[in-house]
């Protein structure tokens, strides 16, 4: 989902350096999620709930990333205008 202008600038207090490093964490603990999910399925009927939750864990940090790097671009694009 796409942020506002309004959201980004709200951010704007965050150091670069620490968001580029949230992206890097936050990217590691979805590859850990996805490892665990490919583990999971291997028996689906029984890990139903866990597949699930391994799911929407992924879903929910990639947002967080696609809503870091959206900040990012914007700061990016600022850079160039001037």
């Amino acid at each position: 989902m796409a942020l506002t202008e309004e959201q980004i600038k709200a951010n704007s207090n965050i150091p670069t350096a620490e968001i580029e490093e949230d992206i890097k964490i936050t990217q590691k603990e979805i590859d850990r999620y996805e490892s665990e999910l490919k583990s999971l399925r291997n028996n689906p009927i029984e890990n139903k709930l866990e597949i699930y939750m391994r799911e929407g864990k992924i879903l929910k940090r990639k947002d967080f990333n696609d809503n870091l790097k959206q900040i990012l671009e914007y700061r990016c694009d600022l850079l160039t205008k001037n």
